[in-house]
């Protein structure tokens, strides 16, 4: 007999902890924390720092507020007897450690891995020279609207780290125009997806071994594909990410901008399309953003399905959007219809059936006629 257990995201079909899940992220970034501070030095270590403290003191503060007792009834009852303000004082005291230590007796330790994991993401997608205060109010956003309003982990639809990520780039992005760090000047005031604007053909400025090192500027822990290629191989050896939903989003990618440079007559396609794989935080959203376990659809297909359709918004916002780089943005977009995937029945599969492959390559065609009728 099937039993059926009721319970929030994330699901895990294993015996693994979801702290011990968190943990493995964590790992899996240290490549490219490391890279970022010899890249960047103290100022990564100000915009990682920043960021940890405010969603960890945030989940603190959540977590207070939550589980706190909400009405004194002793007092309302023996008012009469604390007659003195030093009393009262006194009796308020002792009432807040009371009460303090009922809402912490439900701290756990995913209130601590949950917070530093968002914030180290967020952080990462982050230029180094990010002023100070707009990153601690674009972690404070990122963590309470997009998660902590939602009832905290597992009820959250949008990931924090890419909700903060955009609040950050609509509100402060054109504080910070010089992304160049301490090895690396930005060649003609851009970075490599930035060259792109307007000149969608002019990716000759870097070489893709340079892209792939990580030579080059641009976000703190999104320039190293071949450090976030290190931290995916251990991140998917030890399950604790689908790679489905990564390998769909590449794939999907790959796809649309190999017809996109055909359509804009590029010399040569594939090195066209590479050059957007590795550029920007393609290869960062696709291994540590797109397979968040809470924000992402529970069955096999839907992780396919959703991973495509990052993909495509991806594509879409670079080609046409007014800016260079979409992950962030396409992950926010595609967290909306999570719920619909996981709902409609086509999708809510982990059965792979004929009509499948049909579906996701006529998905692909749309988009691939769209690019050639546009561009």
């Amino acid at each position: 007999m099937t039993t059926f257990i009721k319970g929030k995201a994330p699901y895990l079909r294993r015996k693994d902890s979801v702290n011990r899940m968190m943990v493995d992220v964590l790992i899996a970034l240290a490549p490219v924390t490391i890279f970022a501070f010899v890249m960047a030095g103290l100022d990564a270590l100000k915009v990682i720092g920043l960021s940890m403290i405010t969603m960890l003191v945030a989940e603190v503060i959540y977590v207070w507020i939550r589980y706190t007792p909400y009405r004194d009834i002793k007092y309302k009852h023996d008012k009469n007897i604390h007659d003195t303000i030093k009393k009262r004082f006194l009796f308020h005291c002792s009432n807040f450690k009371e009460k303090t230590k009922i809402a912490f007796s439900n701290f756990r330790l995913h209130n601590i891995f949950s917070p530093l994991v968002s914030a180290l993401i967020f952080a990462l997608c982050m230029p180094h020279n990010a002023p100070w205060w707009s990153v601690i109010i674009s972690a404070l956003f990122g963590i309470v609207i997009a998660k902590l309003l939602f009832g905290g982990l597992g009820q959250n639809i949008f990931n924090p780290a890419a909700t903060a990520r955009v609040f950050w780039g609509l509100c402060f992005g054109t504080l910070v125009t010089d992304y160049s760090n301490n090895f690396i000047d930005v060649v003609s005031g851009g970075t490599p997806l930035g060259q792109l604007v307007g000149s969608p053909l002019n990716y000759l400025n870097y070489s893709l071994l340079d892209l792939f090192t990580g030579m080059v500027p641009g976000a703190l822990g999104e320039v190293s594909a071949l450090l976030i290629l290190v931290g995916a191989i251990y991140l998917f050896a030890r399950r604790a990410a689908d790679i489905r939903s990564s390998l769909s989003m590449i794939i999907t990618f790959y796809i649309l901008m190999i017809f996109a440079g055909l359509a804009l007559g590029a010399n040569n396609v594939f090195h066209y399309a590479t050059y957007h794989l590795l550029s920007g935080g393609l290869l960062f959203g696709a291994i540590f953003m797109v397979t968040d376990p809470v924000t992402t659809p529970a069955t096999k297909v839907g992780r396919i399905m959703y991973g495509m359709l990052v993909a495509i918004s991806t594509s879409l916002i670079r080609l046409y959007g007014a800016y260079p780089e979409g992950v962030a943005f396409s992950i926010i977009i595609c967290n909306v219809f999570v719920s619909a995937l996981d709902s409609i029945k086509i999708f809510a599969s982990n059965k792979y059936y004929w009509y499948h492959p049909l579906i996701f390559a006529g998905l692909i065609g749309i988009f691939i006629g769209v690019e050639f009728l546009a561009l």
